[in-house]
């Protein structure tokens, strides 16, 4: 590939400060195409050294460098990496400060490379509680799977109790006792107390039928998928499950690759990303939102869909829990929860049982023209 003339005028500094930063852009160059091994050990290590090498030249003794640190990576190094934004070489740099403090380097990544990188940047991010880092540094070091969506479903518990905690407080005493023996939500207890993945992330499930849940979701994703592109021409389906496969297709090949930007808050992009699946429409504006919850907390899916509804509130878009039939009572008692009452989402959001959706599946991709026909298996509190 032909060199670039670089914008970044190397000039404003001092000779040895050109050559440091020449030096770390060759560096991170030459690491950028083991990102695209297939080897999850080998892009771990490349994202680490590149987050090691960005530290680097942030912080660099020499003061001349930390004013253009931002510049040298929008001019030198972001243009190498195709990123549309700064934001994703902080990831990579979260990434090399939680392995670096808690798993002990490079040495940490080779003794597991069954972490997701996605997983550890938000492990390294400033937002996640030192409790989670330890914990979760722990799991890693026992040789244990991480996912990303194992810490944002820790991450959420663990807010999801401060809050019920709040709330709690504002109902008094009384209320808060009535609350809690006719109504008790899903149990949420603190992480130190667990010792494994699963406990720490209240699945309800045992470690048999987790499998089949698993499946399960991958199945309703699938079929949600293929009808939202029918219906709707656009699908989004979360990052972390488009390498599983339904009906010998991957779902990350009926997924639009990058979701278009809504709004101007940042904080969609830390929401978007972990929605099951969202349809859209030709002109890729969001039609209906669906959160799968086999076995994790129906909580945290109402949770997001509060979160969305706060951003994006002016749009008329639907919200949808898709959910085993054993689980229908723990969504209407979620629903009938007053924290989501006060926020009408037990008018707005309806739950589809995933056995009626595998039952008129085919039906609606024969005969649906219009993304409404969802509403023939969805249910709500103020239909009953």
């Amino acid at each position: 590939m032909a060199e670039t003339q670089s914008s970044f005028n190397y000039d404003e500094f001092d000779s040895s400060t050109q050559a440091f930063l020449q030096q770390k852009t060759r560096e991170i160059k030459l690491l950028r195409s083991q990102l695209t091994s297939k080897s999850n050990s080998l892009v771990l290590q490349a994202a680490y050294t590149i987050g090691e090498k960005l530290v680097e030249v942030r912080d660099a003794s020499s003061e001349s460098c930390k004013p253009y640190f931002k510049a040298w990576l929008t001019n030198e190094v972001l243009k190498e990496f195709n990123f549309k934004t700064i934001g994703n070489f902080y990831n990579y740099i979260g990434l090399y400060k939680y392995t670096s403090k808690y798993l002990g380097g490079v040495a940490g990544l080779e003794a597991n490379p069954k972490i997701n990188l996605s997983a550890l940047s938000t492990l390294g991010s400033s937002s996640t509680s030192n409790e989670i880092k330890q914990k979760f540094a722990e799991f890693a070091k026992s040789g244990k799977r991480i996912r990303l969506q194992d810490v944002d479903q820790a991450i959420i518990n663990e807010r999801t109790a401060a809050k019920l905690v709040n709330e709690d407080l504002e109902f008094g005493s009384n209320n808060c006792l009535q609350y809690e023996t006719s109504n008790p939500p899903e149990a949420i207890t603190t992480p130190t107390k667990f010792n494994d993945i699963d406990s720490f992330l209240q699945t309800e499930t045992s470690h048999t039928s987790t499998e089949l849940a698993i499946r399960t979701h991958t199945k309703a994703q699938g079929m949600l998928a293929k009808l939202g592109r029918k219906l709707c021409n656009f699908v989004w389906i979360a990052p972390d499950n488009r390498s599983e496969s339904w009906q010998n297709e991957r779902l990350g090949d009926l997924s639009i690759g990058a979701f278009p930007k809504i709004g101007t808050d940042p904080t969609e992009q830390k929401i978007i990303p972990y929605i099951d699946v969202i349809w859209l429409g030709k002109n890729k504006r969001v039609k209906a939102v669906f959160e799968i919850e086999c076995t994790t907390s129906i909580y945290s899916g109402l949770l997001r869909m509060t979160d969305l509804m706060e951003l994006y509130g002016s749009l008329n878009f639907s919200f949808y829990i898709v959910v085993p039939e054993a689980r229908v009572k723990k969504v209407k008692e979620q629903l009938s929860r007053p924290t989501f009452k006060a926020l009408e989402l037990d008018k707005k959001c309806k739950w589809i049982i995933i056995e009626e959706l595998d039952k008129k599946w085919e039906e609606m991709m024969e005969w649906g023209t219009d993304p409404t026909i969802i509403n023939r298996i969805a249910y709500s509190l103020i239909d009953e």
